[in-house]
Protein backbone atom coordinates (compact mmCIF):
# COMPACT_ATOMS: atom_id res chain seq x y z
CA UNK A 1 0.00 0.00 0.00
CA UNK A 2 1.11 3.65 -1.27
CA UNK A 3 -0.79 5.60 1.03
CA UNK A 4 -3.02 4.82 3.90
CA UNK A 5 -4.68 7.92 6.19
CA UNK A 6 -6.87 7.04 9.29
CA UNK A 7 -9.69 9.30 10.96
CA UNK A 8 -8.70 12.22 12.46
CA UNK A 9 -10.94 14.93 14.18
CA UNK A 10 -8.88 18.01 12.92
CA UNK A 11 -11.21 20.08 15.71
CA UNK A 12 -10.90 17.99 19.14
CA UNK A 13 -13.26 18.87 22.02
CA UNK A 14 -10.41 19.66 24.47
CA UNK A 15 -7.51 20.97 22.65
CA UNK A 16 -5.00 21.35 26.42
CA UNK A 17 -2.28 18.78 27.73
CA UNK A 18 -1.87 16.18 24.79
CA UNK A 19 -5.02 16.62 22.36
CA UNK A 20 -3.75 13.78 20.45
CA UNK A 21 -6.16 10.81 21.56
CA UNK A 22 -8.88 13.46 21.15
CA UNK A 23 -7.88 13.60 17.79
CA UNK A 24 -8.79 10.04 17.04
CA UNK A 25 -11.79 9.98 18.36
CA UNK A 26 -14.59 10.47 16.26
CA UNK A 27 -16.95 13.44 17.71
CA UNK A 28 -20.49 11.56 18.71
CA UNK A 29 -22.79 11.35 21.71
CA UNK A 30 -21.04 8.75 23.83
CA UNK A 31 -17.96 10.86 24.16
CA UNK A 32 -19.40 13.72 23.91
CA UNK A 33 -21.51 12.28 27.58
CA UNK A 34 -18.44 11.34 29.02
CA UNK A 35 -16.48 14.57 28.35
CA UNK A 36 -19.32 16.80 29.83
CA UNK A 37 -18.99 14.62 33.09
CA UNK A 38 -14.87 14.24 32.92
CA UNK A 39 -13.54 17.71 32.24
CA UNK A 40 -15.32 20.15 34.94
CA UNK A 41 -12.56 19.92 37.46
CA UNK A 42 -9.26 21.54 37.90
CA UNK A 43 -5.78 21.15 39.55
CA UNK A 44 -2.71 22.54 40.11
CA UNK A 45 0.63 22.58 42.43
CA UNK A 46 -0.91 23.84 45.94
CA UNK A 47 2.38 26.23 46.67
CA UNK A 48 3.95 28.42 44.42
CA UNK A 49 7.72 27.01 45.72
CA UNK A 50 6.39 23.52 44.36
CA UNK A 51 6.25 24.51 40.69
CA UNK A 52 7.63 22.07 38.90
CA UNK A 53 6.41 23.34 35.43
CA UNK A 54 4.73 26.23 34.91
CA UNK A 55 2.38 23.88 32.76
CA UNK A 56 1.13 22.39 35.39
CA UNK A 57 -2.84 23.67 35.85
CA UNK A 58 -4.86 20.79 34.11
CA UNK A 59 -8.38 19.45 34.28
CA UNK A 60 -7.74 16.83 37.35
CA UNK A 61 -9.10 13.90 34.57
CA UNK A 62 -5.93 14.43 32.63
CA UNK A 63 -3.95 12.52 35.49
CA UNK A 64 -2.98 9.24 34.02
CA UNK A 65 -5.48 10.46 31.11
CA UNK A 66 -4.20 7.94 28.63
CA UNK A 67 -5.29 4.54 31.43
CA UNK A 68 -8.56 6.30 32.33
CA UNK A 69 -9.95 7.46 28.72
CA UNK A 70 -12.34 4.35 27.66
CA UNK A 71 -12.36 5.31 24.10
CA UNK A 72 -8.74 5.03 23.41
CA UNK A 73 -7.00 2.08 23.87
CA UNK A 74 -2.51 3.18 24.17
CA UNK A 75 0.18 1.01 24.58
CA UNK A 76 3.68 2.41 25.12
CA UNK A 77 5.99 0.85 22.60
CA UNK A 78 9.47 2.34 23.71
CA UNK A 79 10.24 4.85 26.47
CA UNK A 80 14.01 6.03 26.53
CA UNK A 81 15.55 3.83 23.73
CA UNK A 82 15.79 4.88 20.62
CA UNK A 83 13.83 1.98 18.42
CA UNK A 84 15.23 1.01 14.47
CA UNK A 85 13.49 0.90 11.55
CA UNK A 86 10.90 3.53 13.15
CA UNK A 87 9.79 4.75 9.81
CA UNK A 88 8.76 1.33 9.07
CA UNK A 89 7.38 0.52 12.43
CA UNK A 90 5.03 3.53 12.02
CA UNK A 91 3.79 2.55 8.62
CA UNK A 92 3.18 -0.90 9.67
CA UNK A 93 0.75 0.29 13.01
CA UNK A 94 -1.13 2.49 10.14
CA UNK A 95 -2.07 -0.13 8.27
CA UNK A 96 -3.40 -2.35 11.64
CA UNK A 97 -5.96 0.94 12.06
CA UNK A 98 -3.09 2.23 14.81
CA UNK A 99 -1.94 5.74 15.13
CA UNK A 100 0.94 6.59 16.69
CA UNK A 101 2.15 8.93 19.48
CA UNK A 102 6.01 10.01 18.72
CA UNK A 103 7.75 12.25 20.55
CA UNK A 104 10.51 14.15 18.10
CA UNK A 105 13.21 16.97 18.38
CA UNK A 106 11.64 19.60 17.21
CA UNK A 107 14.43 21.25 15.83
CA UNK A 108 14.34 19.12 12.67
CA UNK A 109 10.75 19.63 11.74
CA UNK A 110 10.29 22.52 9.37
CA UNK A 111 6.71 22.99 10.33
CA UNK A 112 7.79 23.88 13.85
CA UNK A 113 8.85 27.56 14.67
CA UNK A 114 11.88 25.60 16.93
CA UNK A 115 12.91 24.35 13.95
CA UNK A 116 16.95 25.02 13.24
CA UNK A 117 16.46 27.37 16.19
CA UNK A 118 16.14 25.44 19.25
CA UNK A 119 16.17 21.70 20.66
CA UNK A 120 12.88 21.10 22.08
CA UNK A 121 11.97 17.36 22.29
CA UNK A 122 7.62 17.12 21.87
CA UNK A 123 5.13 14.18 21.24
CA UNK A 124 2.98 14.80 17.83
CA UNK A 125 0.56 12.30 16.31
CA UNK A 126 0.86 10.54 13.15
CA UNK A 127 -2.43 9.48 11.57
CA UNK A 128 -0.78 8.04 7.72
CA UNK A 129 1.41 8.32 5.48
CA UNK A 130 2.15 8.65 1.55
CA UNK A 131 5.19 6.78 0.29
CA UNK A 132 4.60 8.67 -3.05
CA UNK A 133 5.40 12.21 -1.57
CA UNK A 134 7.73 10.42 1.25
CA UNK A 135 5.52 12.33 3.97
CA UNK A 136 3.53 11.55 7.32
CA UNK A 137 0.41 12.79 7.83
CA UNK A 138 0.86 14.03 11.49
CA UNK A 139 -0.65 16.76 13.97
CA UNK A 140 0.79 19.09 16.81
CA UNK A 141 0.60 22.57 17.91
CA UNK A 142 2.28 23.59 14.20
CA UNK A 143 3.35 27.47 15.43
CA UNK A 144 0.95 27.66 18.40
CA UNK A 145 -2.44 26.44 16.29
CA UNK A 146 -2.94 22.54 16.36
CA UNK A 147 -3.42 21.20 13.06
CA UNK A 148 -2.77 19.01 10.29
CA UNK A 149 0.71 19.21 8.42
CA UNK A 150 2.44 16.79 5.90
CA UNK A 151 5.92 16.18 7.44
CA UNK A 152 8.50 14.67 5.44
CA UNK A 153 9.77 10.88 6.42
CA UNK A 154 12.97 11.97 6.79
CA UNK A 155 12.43 14.67 8.85
CA UNK A 156 10.42 12.52 11.47
CA UNK A 157 12.90 10.15 11.65
CA UNK A 158 15.69 12.43 12.10
CA UNK A 159 13.99 14.10 14.88
CA UNK A 160 13.19 10.82 16.77
CA UNK A 161 16.77 9.22 16.50
CA UNK A 162 18.56 12.55 17.31
CA UNK A 163 20.41 12.37 20.89
CA UNK A 164 19.32 15.76 21.71
CA UNK A 165 15.34 13.74 21.99
CA UNK A 166 13.77 12.20 24.65
CA UNK A 167 12.67 8.83 22.91
CA UNK A 168 9.22 7.68 23.31
CA UNK A 169 6.79 6.07 21.08
CA UNK A 170 3.11 4.75 21.57
CA UNK A 171 0.11 3.42 19.97
CA UNK A 172 -3.57 4.41 19.81
CA UNK A 173 -6.33 2.64 18.74
CA UNK A 174 -9.96 3.91 18.77
CA UNK A 175 -12.53 1.72 20.59
CA UNK A 176 -15.63 2.52 19.04
CA UNK A 177 -17.89 -0.43 20.39
CA UNK A 178 -18.06 2.49 23.79
CA UNK A 179 -21.26 3.36 25.32
CA UNK A 180 -21.34 6.14 27.92
CA UNK A 181 -24.58 7.25 29.61
CA UNK A 182 -24.04 10.35 31.65
CA UNK A 183 -24.17 10.56 35.50
CA UNK A 184 -25.86 14.30 36.15
CA UNK A 185 -25.10 13.07 39.74
CA UNK A 186 -21.34 12.65 38.79
CA UNK A 187 -21.50 16.35 37.38
CA UNK A 188 -23.02 17.94 39.75
CA UNK A 189 -20.70 16.33 42.91
CA UNK A 190 -17.77 17.57 40.92
CA UNK A 191 -18.93 21.08 39.92
CA UNK A 192 -18.95 21.37 43.78
CA UNK A 193 -15.60 20.14 44.16
CA UNK A 194 -14.62 22.85 41.81
CA UNK A 195 -16.73 25.34 43.37
CA UNK A 196 -15.31 24.45 46.94
CA UNK A 197 -12.05 23.70 45.66
CA UNK A 198 -11.72 20.27 46.84
CA UNK A 199 -11.40 16.90 45.90
CA UNK A 200 -13.58 15.46 48.39
CA UNK A 201 -15.71 13.03 45.95
CA UNK A 202 -12.65 11.56 43.63
CA UNK A 203 -9.54 11.79 45.46
CA UNK A 204 -8.07 11.31 42.66
CA UNK A 205 -4.66 9.46 43.21
CA UNK A 206 -1.73 11.59 41.17
CA UNK A 207 1.06 9.50 39.71
CA UNK A 208 2.48 12.49 38.65
CA UNK A 209 5.03 13.91 41.42
CA UNK A 210 2.53 12.79 43.88
CA UNK A 211 4.30 13.78 46.63
CA UNK A 212 3.93 17.54 45.54
CA UNK A 213 0.75 19.04 47.52
CA UNK A 214 -2.18 19.76 44.81
CA UNK A 215 -4.87 22.32 44.57
CA UNK A 216 -8.25 22.26 42.95
CA UNK A 217 -11.17 24.10 41.46
CA UNK A 218 -11.55 28.16 42.00
CA UNK A 219 -8.29 28.04 43.94
CA UNK A 220 -6.42 27.69 40.50
CA UNK A 221 -6.99 31.62 39.94
CA UNK A 222 -4.41 32.29 43.85
CA UNK A 223 -1.94 29.52 41.85
CA UNK A 224 -2.45 31.64 38.89
CA UNK A 225 -1.78 35.04 39.68
CA UNK A 226 1.09 33.52 42.27
CA UNK A 227 2.65 32.19 39.09
CA UNK A 228 2.85 35.05 37.01
CA UNK A 229 3.60 37.19 39.69
CA UNK A 230 6.74 35.48 40.35
CA UNK A 231 7.74 34.59 36.91
CA UNK A 232 7.82 38.79 36.08
CA UNK A 233 10.23 39.00 38.84
CA UNK A 234 12.56 36.50 37.99
CA UNK A 235 12.31 38.03 34.02
CA UNK A 236 11.26 33.96 32.93
CA UNK A 237 9.63 33.92 29.40
CA UNK A 238 5.54 34.06 30.20
CA UNK A 239 4.15 30.44 29.22
CA UNK A 240 0.81 30.92 27.47
CA UNK A 241 -0.17 27.27 28.09
CA UNK A 242 -1.97 27.78 31.65
CA UNK A 243 -4.12 30.52 30.58
CA UNK A 244 -4.87 28.42 27.21
CA UNK A 245 -6.23 25.53 29.59
CA UNK A 246 -8.14 27.61 31.63
CA UNK A 247 -9.80 29.40 28.90
CA UNK A 248 -10.32 25.71 27.45
CA UNK A 249 -11.93 24.76 31.18
CA UNK A 250 -14.44 27.90 30.66
CA UNK A 251 -15.68 26.55 26.86
CA UNK A 252 -16.13 23.37 28.34
CA UNK A 253 -18.10 24.95 31.49
CA UNK A 254 -20.28 26.49 28.60
CA UNK A 255 -20.64 23.67 26.05
CA UNK A 256 -21.81 21.53 29.40
CA UNK A 257 -24.52 24.19 30.48
CA UNK A 258 -26.04 24.53 27.14
CA UNK A 259 -26.08 20.59 26.62
CA UNK A 260 -27.74 19.94 30.67
CA UNK A 261 -30.86 22.83 29.08
CA UNK A 262 -31.15 21.88 25.70
CA UNK A 263 -31.16 18.33 27.09
CA UNK A 264 -33.55 19.23 29.54
CA UNK A 265 -31.97 17.26 32.15
CA UNK A 266 -31.96 20.18 34.60
CA UNK A 267 -33.54 23.87 34.52
CA UNK A 268 -30.87 26.31 34.40
CA UNK A 269 -31.37 29.73 34.67
CA UNK A 270 -30.15 31.21 31.42
CA UNK A 271 -28.27 33.75 32.93
CA UNK A 272 -25.96 31.55 34.58
CA UNK A 273 -25.10 30.28 30.86
CA UNK A 274 -24.58 33.95 29.63
CA UNK A 275 -22.73 34.16 32.81
CA UNK A 276 -20.18 31.80 32.12
CA UNK A 277 -19.91 33.02 27.90
CA UNK A 278 -18.95 35.95 29.76
CA UNK A 279 -16.05 34.54 31.54
CA UNK A 280 -15.38 32.26 28.64
CA UNK A 281 -14.89 35.76 26.37
CA UNK A 282 -12.73 37.32 29.49
CA UNK A 283 -10.76 34.45 29.81
CA UNK A 284 -9.67 34.58 26.09
CA UNK A 285 -9.11 38.44 26.21
CA UNK A 286 -6.61 37.53 29.18
CA UNK A 287 -4.64 34.82 27.19
CA UNK A 288 -4.74 37.23 24.40
CA UNK A 289 -3.32 39.72 26.97
CA UNK A 290 -0.80 37.57 27.85
CA UNK A 291 0.19 36.84 24.60
CA UNK A 292 0.26 40.59 23.65
CA UNK A 293 2.90 41.31 26.72
CA UNK A 294 4.95 38.61 25.62
CA UNK A 295 5.46 40.16 22.39
CA UNK A 296 5.90 43.68 23.12
CA UNK A 297 8.03 43.43 26.10
CA UNK A 298 5.86 45.78 27.35
CA UNK A 299 5.71 45.60 31.43
CA UNK A 300 2.94 48.43 31.63
CA UNK A 301 0.04 45.98 30.92
CA UNK A 302 1.53 43.81 34.12
CA UNK A 303 -0.63 45.13 36.94
CA UNK A 304 -3.85 45.18 34.48
CA UNK A 305 -3.34 41.35 33.61
CA UNK A 306 -2.62 40.35 37.25
CA UNK A 307 -6.02 42.50 38.65
CA UNK A 308 -7.56 41.08 35.60
CA UNK A 309 -7.08 37.48 37.12
CA UNK A 310 -8.37 38.82 40.44
CA UNK A 311 -11.58 39.83 38.71
CA UNK A 312 -12.44 37.02 36.70
CA UNK A 313 -11.43 34.78 39.89
CA UNK A 314 -14.89 37.02 41.51
CA UNK A 315 -16.67 36.78 38.85
CA UNK A 316 -16.89 33.13 38.33
CA UNK A 317 -17.01 32.23 42.14
CA UNK A 318 -20.21 34.49 41.86
CA UNK A 319 -21.53 33.11 38.59
CA UNK A 320 -20.97 29.54 39.79
CA UNK A 321 -22.37 29.85 43.57
CA UNK A 322 -25.66 31.14 42.13
CA UNK A 323 -26.02 27.86 39.80
CA UNK A 324 -25.04 25.58 42.60
CA UNK A 325 -27.46 27.41 44.59
CA UNK A 326 -30.33 26.79 41.91
CA UNK A 327 -29.43 22.95 40.60
CA UNK A 328 -28.26 21.75 43.83
CA UNK A 329 -30.98 21.73 46.52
Amino acid sequence: MRKRILHITEKPLVVCYDPHPHSIIPVNENYMNWIYENYIQLSSFKNINDRINFTWIEFIFLNDYHQNNPFVNVEVISDGEIMDHIDDFIIDCIDRNKYVGICVDRFYIHEHHDYNLSHEPHGLLIYGYDLEEKVFYTMDFYKGIYSCRKVPISEIVKGYTAETNEPKVMSFIYEENVKYELDIQKVFRALEDYYLSTDQHFKVKYSLNPDVPKTFGLDVYRVLKQLYEVTAIEKKRLDIRPLHNLFEHKKRMVYLLEYLSQKMLIEIDPKWISGYKEIMNEAESLRNMLIKIELTKNDQYSNRFIQSIVTLSDKEKVVLGGLINQIIK
